[in-house]
């Protein structure tokens, strides 16, 4: 799942609750900066996350931290409004967050 994420570079959010309310309010929020084509989420542990891209110490998250991602172009449309004020709401792209994740990681060796 998480390269399916990657190559379309999902909107997520880190730390995000994965709780209906949590959900809906961050989906409600979105449908004002842009129009969402599903109401889908991908909710990856920190755990998951640490598996599956070798994270280590302060590089890792928290086992039990929640990643919710929706898929670009597929689930919601990007557009300017979007880009521009994710950072208000914490959003990165998935891509972005693996690269960093791994680019901190090779630094530590």
């Amino acid at each position: 799942m998480s390269s399916l994420l990657y190559d379309c570079s999902a909107l997520t959010i880190e730390g995000l609750s994965a709780d209906e309310e949590s959900l809906s309010s961050y989906l409600e929020a979105l449908k004002e900066l842009t129009t969402v084509k599903k109401d889908r989420f991908y909710v990856i542990s920190g755990k998951l996350m640490n598996e599956s891209y070798h994270l280590t110490d302060n590089n890792a998250y928290p086992d039990d931290i929640t990643i919710v991602s929706m898929k670009n172009g597929e689930d919601i449309e990007v557009n300017s409004a979007l880009c521009i004020q994710r950072f208000e709401f914490g959003g990165r792209w998935f891509d972005d967050v693996v690269d960093n994740n791994t680019r901190r990681e090779l630094e530590k060796r």
